[in-house]
């Protein structure tokens, strides 16, 4: 290797890289003795080499080196088939015009790590042609402000005696029945711990590491405010099930009153299997401490139990923030366990660092200045929090890189450590307009809370939460832009995250906690509104108590706290959640019904006649009482909730009521409450178990109704019951009715289907029965074929003689088919997250494009020349196609979906929501028309019970909603709301036969 001493660290860099393909070299520095002759020494090392490489630099050849270069050459000229001599051009250098070697193919190098140049150079060396060099590996290696998962383990360095220690550790506490199985990551915010915890610890488990962990169940989760119900959501994906009310509510109660809950629940999923293990993992547990005292000690209780059961299969890990440790001791047991089943994490040492930033890189072919690295290494210091940045600095520097090569000039230009994250964001920000900045301020300042002395801290948010603010289509169309900026790949500020499937919400959440000091906008925004946000973190405090106390006025605001909370609510309330706002209300509601008598009586003595007084008040006390007495008339179901909400909507006297919040909205929520209640008919089918369908009639008369208890019961669609069947062989899951309405077909879990005549109880035939069990069923119409879909995704056609297998349809569960409006055609829609286009002539299906990451598909029908589909779990969503199948649309729903239904004329779409808390029951209808799914047409508000289905008449006139035992039927009229009421007294009237004194007694309070 010949080379000018000025390029003597060029030259070291390409020695190395030789040095590591394999190649010797011989080289002055290394080989030459000092006081020697240098001359022999060059020559019997050209006789004992099979090539010369001639390096130029930017500053051209050395005195000394074009000797070596023209001995090389006369050993090339004797023994050109022995010995080759390589121009090797170091970046800015070039061949002298004098030099005999710019006759010669040169190597370049464009920057000393060009993969390139550096096989070119081996070829010249080995005479070996190299095969195409592998493409680079474009996936960043580097994570920004984001966690390394179990996926990015090849990308983790820096740890490596971290992830040996917690690996031996886990080992450990399953050889020996003794052990227990928990174990902890501590350290600061920013230190790494939830990285060392995925990439590290959980990659190893699933490589199989530890004897049979390859096959362990391995559930990681945040455990935010609610930690039990994010415990029961793992538990029902062990089970394997979905997160349906009922059992996550059964899930839930448990675990609040029994310790061994989490232990006997794996034991049950893992059904004996030895070698099974289920590991938790509880990210970021001082989440925990967010939660009220009675929650948290159940979870740490079951936590604590399942790890420390001798014949227990449950392993716990967990990070925790080292701040949060003492709050540990609240809990006796998990405080005796957690000393000595930690690491506390501490700062990267310098050589731990220099393999954290390098590592990386080199990991997808890439390399960083060593210039560069030094600087880092120099300014991230040995400070925890410092991390996040040097991460995020490292992701600039990779999208700015020069081909394989991450430099110093472009970490200059990013800002440096200290002001790179401070410039991405600032960009970010006012690249955006007027009216997404305002929105962008309001969100971020939702994502942090205050903490100790002036120091904040994040705050995840849902996005129920955020949208409920600005109800409306276009302003909800706004936020998610802004959180579609933010949370985008080029900007990567805040993360959006769908958690496990079974939850009915979106959680929104800062990418990193360094963002509320390294960005000085939020910074300087924080400290502007420490006040307000010091409100907003009391008034939580107050109503989760209000809350917990069964909302006992003794909780409510008074006095000056509620007129600071009225002042805050008339000033910010567009930045107040919904419950916020509630509470607010409720409070001024209850100083009125206090203080309206006294307010009276002092306006009166300067003013009024003190007849007027005592009138006034009377006037205003029996309104109030009237509000109250309504809405408990409205939650008992009572024939006289509209009687009472139609009496208070006429009792307005504004002038007074609007003074504390009273008004026309309220009385008119309260009759629109009141009519929905009443106008529905109840049917209550003859079932001894859950309803698992229910189905209009094509013609509207009926209502079909399938039950857990095996059997098929048939209404008249106004409540009179017509008959219940004798039980099939299994529990009912799917029904259809015929187009003209005469036949109502069931399918069991058995694979049975009988077909009913609506005129009879009896079976008017049954099909051979299937192996598995019938999930869908639709007629074609103008005849008896029927079409089946069972729970293994195959699809059935009975002809009117015999059942074939059609088409194996989907990988899992039917749980809908559609017929086309031409009869030509249907759709089939399956739980693998697939929806299917067929043609009743041929056994191909076309799949319908639908998002990646789709769970499931639950519902299907043809609508408007379109065909719609419905995801209900997991981020609900309204899917539509073209007739053709080849277009999709989406309309994602910001909570989860509990039910969907289509009209058979396709005009009207219902979809339902649960209640954003899965511990209450109760669902949200919308109603909405397919020509335009912009905004519901109608929203109804059913409270009391879980739903199970929904159903809509042929001409979208009618719902029914199925809960346990009961099916609902609603008028979905366009009659006025007064006029409805009054319909609704007539109609009782009618019936007044039956109790008579009842709705006298209401109609009594009419003024």
């Amino acid at each position: 290797m010949s080379y000018n001493r000025k390029d003597k660290g060029s030259v070291a860099v390409l020695a190395q890289k030789l040095e590591e393909q394999g190649i010797e070299f011989w080289r002055d520095e290394d080989n030459l003795r000092p006081g020697g002759d240098w001359i022999p020494e060059i020559q019997k090392a050209i006789a004992a080499c099979s090539a010369a490489a001639i390096f130029y630099g930017p500053s051209g050849p050395g005195t000394w080196q074009q000797q070596e270069e023209q001995m090389a050459l006369r050993r090339s000229v004797n023994a050109p088939a022995e010995f080759n001599v390589i121009p090797v051009l170091l970046p800015g250098g070039e061949i002298p015009k004098e030099s005999i070697l710019g006759n010669r193919t040169w190597v370049e190098f464009p920057d000393l790590h060009d993969r390139g140049a550096l096989s070119r150079l081996i070829w010249g060396i080995d005479g070996i042609v190299p095969p195409p060099p592998p493409p680079l590996d474009v996936e960043c290696p580097y994570r920004g402000l984001g966690v390394f998962e179990v996926q990015h383990a090849r990308f983790f360095f820096g740890r490596d005696k971290e992830k040996s220690e917690i690996l031996g550790r886990v080992r450990d506490m399953l050889k020996d029945a003794e052990q227990v199985r928990l174990y902890g990551v501590l350290g600061g915010s920013g230190s790494g711990k939830s990285s060392l915890m995925r990439a590290g610890l959980l990659n190893q488990l699933e490589n199989g590491m530890v004897p049979s962990s390859a096959n362990w169940r391995i559930f990681d989760f945040l455990p935010g405010s609610e930690p039990i119900k994010m415990l029961a959501l793992q538990i029902l994906k062990l089970e394997g099930g979905g997160g349906t009310g009922s059992r996550l509510t059964e899930l839930m109660r448990e675990f609040q009153h029994d310790s061994k809950m989490l232990d006997r629940s794996v034991a049950a999923a893992l059904n004996g299997q030895p070698d099974q293990r289920a590991v938790f993992f509880v990210d970021q547990l001082e989440e925990v401490f967010l939660s009220p005292r009675e929650e948290r000690e159940a979870f740490f209780d079951n936590l604590v139990f399942a790890a420390t059961n001798r014949a227990g299969q449950t392993v716990v890990l967990f990070t925790l923030r080292v701040d949060f440790y003492s709050n540990c001791a609240e809990n006796l047991k998990l405080a005796e366990l957690i000393p000595s089943h930690h690491l506390l994490l501490g700062p990267l040492e310098p050589p731990q660092l220099r393999q954290a930033i390098g590592g990386p890189a080199r990991a997808v072919g890439c390399e960083l200045e060593p210039a560069l690295i030094e600087v880092l290494i120099d300014e991230s210091g040995n400070e925890p929090g410092n991390l996040p940045l040097l991460e995020f600095v490292l992701l600039e520097l990779w999208k700015s890189r020069q081909g394989e090569l991450l430099t110093l000039a472009a970490y200059e230009k990013i800002g440096r450590l200290h002001g790179a994250l401070d410039r991405h964001a600032e960009k970010i920000y006012t690249d955006m307009t007027q009216a997404q900045r305002a929105i962008c301020r309001t969100l971020f300042l939702q994502l942090a809370q205050p903490w100790r002395e002036d120091r904040f801290t994040r705050r995840r948010v849902t996005l129920r939460e955020l949208l409920a603010r600005k109800p409306d289509a276009d302003a909800t169309q706004s936020i998610e832009e802004v959180l579609n900026i933010l949370a985008g790949p080029d900007s990567r500020l805040i993360t959006i995250r769908t958690p496990d499937h079974g939850t009915n919400q979106v959680d929104i959440d800062l990418a990193h906690e360094t963002l509320l000091t390294g960005w000085e906008r939020l910074s300087t925004w924080l400290k502007e509104e420490r006040d307000f946000l010091d409100w907003r973190q009391r008034i939580g405090i107050a109503i989760k108590d209000w809350v917990h106390f069964n909302r006992d006025s003794e909780c409510l605001l008074h006095g000056t706290r509620l007129d600071e909370a009225r002042a805050k609510r008339d000033e910010r309330g567009d930045e107040l959640t919904t419950e916020e706002t509630h509470y607010i209300q409720a409070s001024l509601e209850f100083r009125t019904s206090q203080r309206l008598r006294r307010v009276l009586l002092i306006a009166g003595q300067a003013a009024l006649s003190l007849a007027f007084i005592g009138l006034a008040a009377l006037w205003m006390d029996r309104r109030l009482k009237l509000l109250e007495t309504t809405r408990q008339a409205i939650v008992a179901k009572s024939p006289c909730a509209v009687v009472y909400a139609l009496s208070a909507h006429r009792l307005q006297w504004k002038s007074i009521t609007k003074f504390d919040g009273f008004g026309e909205t309220e009385t008119h929520q309260l009759l629109e409450e009141a009519v929905q209640g009443a106008s529905a008919p109840l049917i209550e089918p003859d079932n001894s178990d859950d309803i698992g369908d229910v189905r209009f009639s094509p013609d509207g008369r009926y209502v079909a109704t399938a039950s857990y208890d095996r059997t098929v019961t048939l209404s008249a669609s106004d409540g009179r019951m017509i008959f219940t069947s004798d039980p099939m062989p299994g529990p009912v899951l799917a029904l259809a009715f015929t187009s003209s309405s005469d036949l109502v077909a069931a399918g069991d879990q058995t694979g049975h289907v009988q077909v009913f005549r609506t005129s009879s109880t009896y079976p008017a035939f049954a099909l051979p029965a299937q192996t598995e069990a019938i999930t869908a069923l639709e007629f074609v119409p103008g005849g008896n074929s029927l079409l089946l879909g069972s729970v293994r995704g195959k699809l059935f056609l009975f002809d009117g003689q015999a059942v074939r297998l059609f088409a194996q349809g989907h990988q899992g569960e039917i749980t809908a088919i559609a017929i086309s409006p031409d009869h030509k055609r249907f759709a089939t829609a399956s739980k693998d997250g697939t929806a299917k286009l067929w043609s009743l002539d041929a056994d191909t299906g076309q799949v319908l494009p639908v998002p990646p990451n789709t769970v499931t598909m639950d519902t299907i029908a043809f609508a408007s020349g379109h065909i719609f589909g419905g995801t209900l779990f997991g981020k609900g969503a309204v899917h539509e196609w073209d007739p053709k199948g080849m277009q999709h649309w989406f309309m994602p729903v910001v909570a989860d979906l509990n039910g969907m239904a289509v009209s058979l004329d396709g005009s009207t779409l219902a979809t339902s929501e649960p209640p954003p808390d899965l511990t209450k029951t109760g669902s949200t209808i919308h109603i909405w028309s397919t020509q335009s799914l912009g905004r519901a047409n109608l929203t109804i508000e059913y409270p009391d019970k879980d739903l199970r289905k929904l159903a809509l008449s042929s001409d979208g006139s009618r719902l029914a909603l199925a809960t346990p035992r009961t099916v609902l039927v609603y008028e979905l009229s366009d009659v006025p709301l007064e006029a409805a009421a009054k319909q609704i007294i007539e109609r009782d009237k009618a019936r007044e036969s039956q109790k008579p004194n009842l709705l006298n007694d209401c109609r009594a309070l009419l003024p």
